[in-house]
């Protein structure tokens, strides 16, 4: 009986040492899945920031781009604008132009007409 004894104290041993080693593999096994949740989260993480600086470079690029198109514009404008401006320049040089020979065409026409007064009133003095 003694011998069964010590049997059954070696066998629940034997099972208490199996237990408290499945217990320390299970904790193990716990802390190595938490590691590793702890781990993948740092990742998606680190992912997360990466797409948010690629973005925040991407707006900044197409910020970029469109502020840079928008000064293509206004220089576009400014040009055309400048363009118009020389056109009704050279347009109002060219009336003022007009405006002077005509003015000079008349004045000739009314000396031309004096001349030609002053000419037959002269031959009307010399009878």
């Amino acid at each position: 009986m003694k011998l069964a004894a010590e049997a059954k104290a070696r066998l629940a041993e034997k099972e208490q040492y199996q237990k408290a080693k499945l217990a320390q593999a299970e904790a193990k096994i716990q802390y190595k899945n938490q590691k590793d949740a702890e781990k993948a989260e740092y990742q998606a993480r680190k992912l997360e920031q990466q797409q948010a600086k690629k973005d925040m470079a991407e707006a900044q690029m197409s910020s970029a781009k469109a502020a840079k198109l928008e000064q293509e514009k206004m220089k576009e404008e400014k040009m055309k604008m400048y363009k118009e401006q020389k056109a009704r320049a050279a347009e109002l040089n060219k009336q003022e132009k007009e405006l002077k020979l005509k003015k000079i065409k008349e004045l000739k026409k009314t000396e031309a007409k004096k001349a030609k007064k002053e000419k037959s009133k002269s031959s009307k003095n010399d009878n």
